[in-house]
């Protein structure tokens, strides 16, 4: 089998690519001259680069690949079954032909060589045909901070009608037992994955790739690369398009690495054709934050939404494409008992969210429960929503000394978190703190948390919290207001509160307040606000209360706002404004209602 670019080579010629396999190397010969010849020969002949790939027991031709006038395709296709051990090399060493004339290998050619541990790795100029220069290449030295976490010794150019055999595979030798000694390829379960950051261009000034990079690096990962193209739309095959592709598989190669991250959210089929193309491993963006999500939740709760989200984000991603989902196709021979193994893991799958729904929806009784409660006591509930890494952690703790975690980072606290404070004139509110919504959310983590994300619903109040210091604010109170809708929340009392001014300096603000959650700024001002949106909502009435009623008489006062009291036979004779839950409690508790 041929491997890579054959469109439009004539059937004589993949024959003669083929006859290559059945040539052997002896023990001590780096690769017959003959077969150099025949590279060359077909090399000029296609105008495109041949890579051949020795394995080194047996001296078996393993591997034969044909790329383009530029490249070929130099991973993925190592034999890795042969490889002895984890600190070891390959067993295999590639040569390929260059057409430009030049021997000289390329940055591509010796991130291959690290990338996949290859014996070595070597590069025959060609030129109109005949054999010109060469040079090989082979890993070096332990080093910590470059790319693949070692160097890589390269040879002096030497005529490629002349190979030295004989000093190469010495040279083969001697890297298999310096890096034997090194241990080098020993897995370090420390270090972050280098990942490729991939997108089309949203036209938005970068901030989607930015705030992508951002999560990458919550997440754990090391971004080492941007790849974007310009693009309307996404192709439906592998997103990109396919000079992109390409070029995002060279970049793979080149810095080594570990993960390809998608700004968006791809089918199953692309996410499967990009990982055969690329040769790394491929998630989207709604994988990276449910990942973030699976990482930060620490409650009963948060836990089973993240595998709730998890779950039913995988369980339409599966597909019965491979060979291991036992897919069988339609039509005359390709029927039998079907995709057995794909149907297994939808059961599962099923199964297991069905029994996290049960689990999720008595935790959401008893968190109806406790809502019934607080809405008879007649507390007005203040929730505190917006874009993540805006500050409602720490205006939660500045308000209420809460103690909960507050860091510079997306999505640092993700269970929500409630705290009961009391506004300057003395009425008690409870304040909640809700996760942080980010561009591009997924549905499955709207569905999975719409129960902690209702807190927002049932308030009395919305806090919403913006990063006056972000350079794309206005696009983060896009999304958040358009959640918030989606929640059925939309037409609740809000207000903007712009935090950061310590880093950002004034702003306009408009109906909104200024703060600064951090150094406490301005935050008498906030609870003011917070006071007036709160007696806003509720209605003027008289009440009278009997002198025997002494706990109506404190409710009323910790709760409501008293325009005027006075002291009649009956009573105590208020004017207060009353939410109607406050209303009914302080009747049930003996007031008595003056029309």
């Amino acid at each position: 089998m041929i491997y890579g670019n054959i469109d439009s080579i004539k059937k004589a010629n993949l024959d003669a690519l083929e006859a290559l396999y059945q040539i052997k190397c002896g023990r001590d010969e780096f690769v017959p001259q003959e077969v150099a010849e025949e590279l060359a020969r077909l090399t000029t002949l296609f105008n495109r680069e041949i890579a051949i790939y020795i394995e080194r027991r047996s001296g078996a031709i393993k591997y034969v690949a044909v790329g383009d006038d530029g490249t070929a395709p130099l991973g993925g296709i190592a034999a890795a079954d042969t490889r002895r051990a984890a600190d070891r090399l390959s067993l295999i060493r590639c040569i390929h032909t260059h057409p430009n004339g030049s021997g000289l290998l390329s940055e591509l050619d010796e991130t291959a060589l690290v990338a996949h541990r290859f014996d070595c790795i070597a590069a025959l100029g060609v030129a109109n045909g005949r054999l010109t220069t060469a040079q090989a290449a082979f890993l070096g030295e332990r080093e910590e901070n470059v790319p693949g976490g070692f160097t890589v010794c390269k040879t002096a150019l030497f005529s490629a009608r002349r190979i030295p055999s004989a000093a190469l595979m010495s040279l083969i030798a001697e890297a298999d037992e310096r890096i034997g000694k090194q241990s080098v390829f020993r897995t370090d379960t420390n270090r972050a994955e280098r990942a490729i950051l991939a997108g089309i261009d949203e036209d938005d000034g970068g901030y989607s790739m930015a705030e992508l990079k951002r999560l990458a690096e919550t997440a754990g990962a090391e971004p080492i690369a941007d790849v974007v193209q310009k693009k309307e739309r996404c192709d439906s095959g592998t997103y990109f398009g396919t000079g992109k592709v390409e070029e995002l598989a060279m970049e793979c190669q080149r810095l080594c690495a570990d993960l390809v991250i998608v700004n968006d959210e791809l089918t199953a089929r692309q996410q499967q054709n990009l990982e055969e193309k690329t040769g790394c491993r491929v998630i989207d963006r709604p994988t990276l934050i449910l990942d973030i999500f699976a990482q930060r939740a620490s409650s009963y709760e948060g836990q089973l939404q993240v595998e709730l989200a998890q779950l039913k984000y995988r369980a339409k991603r599966l597909v019965g494409s491979s060979t291991a989902l036992s897919r069988l196709g339609g039509g005359i021979g390709t029927r039998g008992p079907g995709e057995s193994k794909l149907e297994s893991d939808k059961r599962h799958i099923r199964t297991r969210v069905d029994e996290l729904q049960r689990k999720l929806e008595e935790v959401k009784r008893r968190r109806d429960i406790l809502r019934a409660k607080r809405d008879k006591s007649g507390v007005p509930v203040v929730a505190l929503i917006g874009y993540t890494n805006a500050g409602k952690s720490t205006l939660l703790n500045a308000l209420s000394d809460a103690g909960v975690n507050a860091e510079d980072k997306l999505f640092a606290t993700l269970d929500p978190v409630s705290r009961q404070i009391a506004l300057p004139d003395g009425t008690e509110i409870m304040l909640v703190d809700t996760v942080g919504f980010v561009d591009k959310l997924p549905h499955e983590f709207v569905d999975a948390f719409r129960s902690t994300l209702e807190e927002a619903r049932y308030a009395s109040v919305l806090l919403h919290v913006i990063d006056t210091a972000a350079p794309d604010r206005e696009r983060q109170i896009r999304v958040v207001e358009e959640v918030v809708a989606s929640l059925g929340a939309g037409d609740k009392p809000m207000i903007r509160v712009y935090n950061k001014t310590d880093v950002a300096g004034e702003c306009e603000t408009g109906d909104g307040v200024a703060i600064s959650a951090r150094d406490r700024g301005n935050i008498g001002a906030l609870l003011s606000a917070v006071a007036e949106a709160v007696h806003r909502m509720k209605r003027e009435i008289t009440l009278v209360v009997p002198y025997t009623a002494g706990k109506t008489l404190d409710f009323l006062h910790r709760n409501c706002l008293i325009l005027s009291e006075e002291y009649t036979g009956e009573g105590t004779l208020l004017r207060v404004r009353v939410s109607e839950a406050e209303q009914e409690m302080a009747l049930s508790m003996g007031a008595v209602l003056q029309e």
